[in-house]
């Protein structure tokens, strides 16, 4: 009888062998050849990529951040990049440096997932009329692919907050003097000491203060706290002292 000869079928080059450590010797005489560690290489990279993605743009943890509304915005772009301003208004006044710091953020993540751009900068302001006067209880400036306001300077956030508390005649006080500065500038467009004393009484004429009141339009001054990001965490920023 004669005995069945068991065939086995023959590896072709169609054949995935990916895994192939060198190369096959049946495919070399007919051109092809295994690229297997340049394929590891192009996977190891497309996945760092995807990697340093997912971190830039992942929220960090916002536990303190407050509700806001955006009350105005401006185009600030710069050739080749694009860039916006947005100004918002949130329950601010009695709360800390670090929930006035999570709630720009907060905002910035919303904006920039909403509109896009290479730069994204957001002011909480008491109101409108604190926009663009530098009055604010904090702010953040946003730069996704860490080239900064140009593109070439290497950084991704610039965060600061104020921690002082902020009552509602201060804030009165900051409303009648950005509504009422212009008029008693001096032809020059400069507020002198005079002109600027003139001001003062007409606010404190105006909301019945004493004169011992301080009266300036800002939210705290020479109080700002710098923040960063650390491990998706808003932290206070600790500078480097020089030995």
């Amino acid at each position: 009888m004669k005995s069945k000869l068991i065939t086995h079928p023959r590896k072709t080059c169609s054949d995935k062998m990916i895994f192939a450590a060198k190369t096959s010797p049946r495919c070399e005489d007919r051109g092809f050849k295994m690229q297997y560690p340049s394929m590891v290489l192009s996977i190891f990279l497309g996945l760092a990529f995807m990697f340093v993605q997912a971190c830039s743009d992942s929220k960090p943890r916002l536990l303190n951040a407050k509700s806001y509304e955006v009350i105005g915005n401006e185009d600030t772009n710069f050739p080749g990049r694009e860039r916006a301003t947005y100004y918002i208004v949130a329950n601010l006044d009695n709360e800390d440096a670090q929930t006035r710091a999570e709630t720009v953020v907060k905002a910035v993540f919303d904006l920039h997932q909403k509109h896009g751009g290479d730069v994204i900068s957001v002011f909480a302001v008491p109101g409108k009329y604190a926009i663009g006067k530098g009055a604010q209880y904090a702010y953040v400036h946003y730069s996704p692919d860490n080239g900064g306001f140009s593109g070439e300077q290497g950084w991704m956030w610039d965060i600061n907050a104020v921690p002082d508390k902020v009552t509602e005649v201060q804030k009165q006080v900051m409303e009648l003097w950005f509504l009422n500065v212009e008029r008693h500038r001096g032809k020059d467009g400069l507020l002198d000491l005079k002109a600027e004393k003139d001001l003062k009484n007409f606010i404190r004429k105006k909301l019945n203060l004493n004169k011992d009141f301080s009266i300036h339009p800002y939210i705290g001054l020479f109080s700002n706290i710098t923040f960063e990001l650390n491990n998706g965490v808003l932290v206070e920023k600790k500078e480097l002292v020089k030995k």
